[in-house]
């Protein structure tokens, strides 16, 4: 009866490793086979897998985690397969598509393409990110820092974002158990060559090519380029190309800056023979200490 009832929990076992191609991260398959386990499970699970010949166990080393295998692999294997991926994304992106990443894995004719799908997750430097409403499962590789963090960030939304906004949304990925503050992602982005300020409190990648600095100066140049009558649309079109503000602002700017000439109807062209005035900086306001009361004589 113990045999039969052991046969059983080792099928189950093994069903799970195959489960995830059969290469699986333990805490994957612990996961998997109670949800919310307690220590004592925890080690019964090692246990039980080490009880398995047919579970290989892999120890954790700087390109894996700690998982099994069912397959005829060497760790050397696994960590070249691991490789690949991480060549993959160098070359094509820092972000993709798990199906696409797959798709151009330089081992996907030599392995099993469920084996391959799974694989990102045992590796260490490796991340695979859940698929949202309209987003599939991505994968990234492992942010080393808040400035990686941050990149991920951007990437993931696609468009400059307040830098309270990104703190939250490094939180919300939940890379690790490091807390992070609004005031050191601020730091960071002023710090870090990656980002740049494209609005109050709004910051994007440089690689983007948003211009900074005020909205008038990216009109200037929009206008400065074409050297023609632009339409409002088109001046609108253009400059939210290089800078992430509301049409609103743009046509204030338009109407407001003496630089700007309208010709026509709804068109406007630069006029670079206007004197543009210097803000002037506000003298900082002396306080006026209060007169010492007169002394009093007998």
């Amino acid at each position: 009866m113990l045999k039969d009832r052991f046969a059983r929990e080792r099928e189950l076992l093994l069903q799970a490793v195959e489960a995830f191609g059969g290469i699986a991260r333990h805490n994957a398959l612990t996961e998997l086979l109670v949800p919310e386990p307690s220590a004592q499970q925890e080690a019964a699970l090692r246990v039980l897998y080490n009880a398995i010949p047919e579970a290989k166990r892999l120890p954790t080393t700087k390109q894996n985690f700690f998982g099994w295998t069912t397959k005829n692999l060497s760790l050397g294997d696994i960590h070249r397969m691991i490789a690949g991926y991480l060549a993959v994304l160098d070359e094509h992106g820092k972000i993709l598509p798990v199906e696409k990443a797959l798709e151009m894995h330089p081992e996907k004719d030599s392995h099993n393409e469920i084996t391959l799908a799974f694989l990102p997750l045992i590796g260490s430097r490796l991340v695979v990110f859940p698929a949202g409403s309209s987003k599939p499962h991505r994968l990234l590789v492992r942010p080393k820092n808040i400035g990686d963090k941050i990149d991920f960030v951007l990437r993931e939304a696609g468009h400059p974002l307040h830098f309270r906004n990104i703190t939250k949304g490094i939180k919300d990925a939940n890379f690790d158990n490091k807390r992070v503050l609004p005031e050191t992602v601020h730091n960071e982005l002023i710090a870090d060559g990656r980002f740049a300020l494209v609005g109050r409190g709004l910051y994007g990648l440089k690689e983007w090519h948003m211009m900074e600095g005020p909205v008038y100066r990216v009109i200037e140049q929009v206008l400065r380029k074409e050297d023609r009558p632009m339409k409002v649309e088109e001046v609108v079109e253009r400059v939210s190309l290089l800078r992430n503000v509301k049409k609103g602002t743009i046509v204030v700017n338009l109407q407001t800056k003496p630089q700007f000439k309208k010709q026509g109807k709804g068109m406007y062209t630069f006029d670079d023979t206007v004197e543009i005035p210097k803000r002037r900086r506000r003298k900082p306001r002396l306080e006026v200490a209060e007169k010492a009361p007169a002394a009093v004589t007998a």
